[in-house]
């Protein structure tokens, strides 16, 4: 039977005795309910559920881990066996709805005395109880590598992790998508955020992936040469054949002739460009061209992401923010250009990592009434404690170099010829997703709302890129099977690891209406 108090991560500290007696009066309900058979049950729920509502509003309890609780309870009774989903969400949603209103009012009925009642918000980060990040979820020839690298950054486990996750996902890009079914798939495509104070580790954290990418980037600078040399080729013979078609043109004309018609072989190319795999410069166009360079996408690395997303909405009139909105699905995109030629894109795909100070997440995202915040997956981790020097950490990291060129060179055919492979759920990996699924649409819609339900239902999917991209990770993880047919072990905790409440209520104290 799960215990309330036995939660830490879930509890938020500072409650007071009628808190805590709620706790224990919440606790004893849900035990009558998990063994509960018959009608009893769905009064036992609504009851339930208006106590939970009543702690979550007073703060002393995340919703999610509310969410938990009774969705445990439900399954252990039956509920949703015997009576339908539907009716669940229905009796839990009309029972918050009601007692968290009155607990509401309540509060703002309440007479305040500034002096003996300070707010100790003000005092506050913001950053709440969270939990770390789930290391244990990551593959596990991973675990040791991201403790070690983390170590040897001095940062925490989640700096290293979420631009991992990201930088690794715009590597594979359009060139894999997941399958949940016959008419659903997405690409494996993450947008990650670790939120802190500047000086908490957020570059450095970058700087452990990035640091490789340019090596090997390095290392392929000469069979890049010789690429723009062939270009350069292709371009001065089609240049020859454009100004010799050019003369048969005047001449037939001038003997009244037809003029024959343009060779293929006088199109000029477009102008080379050097294929990278992460960059820090944002732009609509330089990113549009690059993809032109490598069309299964590439990933946005920036220390801070709030000019990012602020940016979006100031230029060309919003239209920078559609293209971002299509670059997290892959879908084909033409940019449009007023003296240029148009760039026409089969796969727009972009991956996005980065920082964003606490104080910036509500000016990033205000007017946000897109969802944009919510494809993001966050991390706030805590600051990273002192730790002595180390010497077992290597500045070059032959596991992670290996790891990257071997996403790098994934199958994927040539050019413009890019053609995604699918990768299938297995049975079981099917059934844990449908569970997760589940409970995104019953019990987390009754008990989220605002930006924390906008951003819940977006769970689903990025459940099942997370998956694709840890497969791919233990993939390429040097001594691995280079087999291209694993599926990915669906793990719900990994996703929800990266609680957005706390976040979420960054970005409402500063003033956003949802």
């Amino acid at each position: 039977m799960p215990d309330i108090s036995a939660r830490p991560s879930r509890v938020n500290g500072g409650m007071g005795s009628a808190t805590a007696a709620a706790l224990e009066e919440v606790e004893d309900r849900l035990h009558h309910l998990r063994v509960a058979r018959g009608d009893a049950r769905l009064a036992l729920l609504a009851s339930s559920a208006a106590m939970m509502a009543e702690v979550v509003a007073r703060g002393h309890m995340q919703p999610s881990a509310a969410a938990d609780l009774l969705h445990e309870a439900c399954t252990a009774c039956s509920l949703y066996a015997d009576v339908g989903a539907d009716r669940v969400q229905d009796v839990i949603g009309r029972a918050w709805r009601e007692a968290e209103q009155q607990t509401l009012e309540e509060i703002a009925a309440q007479p305040r005395d500034p002096w003996t009642d300070p707010d100790t918000t003000l005092l506050e980060d913001g950053r709440g109880p969270l939990p770390p990040f789930p290391v244990a979820t990551m593959p596990p020839a991973w675990r040791p590598w991201l403790e070690r690298a983390a170590r040897g950054a001095g940062v925490m486990s989640d700096h290293v992790a979420m631009p991992l996750l990201a930088i690794v996902s715009g590597l594979i890009g359009a060139a894999r998508r997941i399958r949940a079914s016959r008419s659903w798939s997405e690409p494996l495509c993450l947008w990650t955020a670790v939120v802190g104070l500047s000086g908490t580790g957020k570059t450095p954290g970058q700087q452990v992936i990035t640091r490789e990418l340019s090596r090997i980037e390095r290392g392929r600078a000469a069979s890049i040469e010789e690429a723009r040399a062939q270009h350069d080729t292709r371009t001065a013979a089609a240049k020859s054949a454009l100004r010799a078609w050019r003369r048969d043109v005047d001449e037939a004309l001038k003997a009244g002739r037809p003029a024959p018609e343009r060779p293929t072989d006088a199109a000029i190319p477009a102008p080379f460009v050097s294929p990278r795999f992460c960059v820090s410069d944002a732009t609509v166009e330089r990113v549009a061209t690059l993809i032109e360079a490598r069309p299964r996408g590439l990933a946005v690395v920036q220390d801070e992401l709030a000019a990012l997303f602020l940016n979006m909405q100031r230029y060309n009139r919003g239209s920078d923010r559609e293209f971002w909105l299509q670059a997290w699905t892959g879908l084909p995109y033409v940019i449009e250009r007023q003296t240029r030629p148009p760039i026409s894109l089969r796969h727009l795909l972009v991956a996005i990592t980065g920082g964003f100070q606490p104080s910036k997440l509500a000016r990033a995202f205000a007017g946000d009434d897109d969802g944009m915040y919510a494809r993001i997956l966050y991390a706030w981790p805590a600051e990273p404690p002192y730790r002595p020097l180390a010497d077992d950490v290597d500045e070059v990291d032959a596991d992670l170099l290996d790891a990257l060129m071997k996403l790098v060179d994934l199958p994927a055919g040539q050019g413009t010829d890019l053609e995604p492979r699918y990768l299938p759920l297995s049975d079981d990996a099917r059934a844990r997703f449908e569970r997760f699924r589940h409970e995104v649409m019953t019990v987390g819609r009754a008990s989220l709302d605002g930006r924390e339900r906008e951003w819940w239902a977006k769970g689903p999917g990025q459940v099942l890129r997370l998956a694709g991209v840890l497969a791919y990770l233990d993939w390429a993880m040097p001594g691995r099977s280079a087999a291209d047919s694993g599926h990915p072990a669906l793990s719900a905790a990994a996703w929800r690891a990266q609680e957005p409440t706390e976040v979420g209520e960054e970005i409402m104290n500063n003033g956003i209406t949802l």
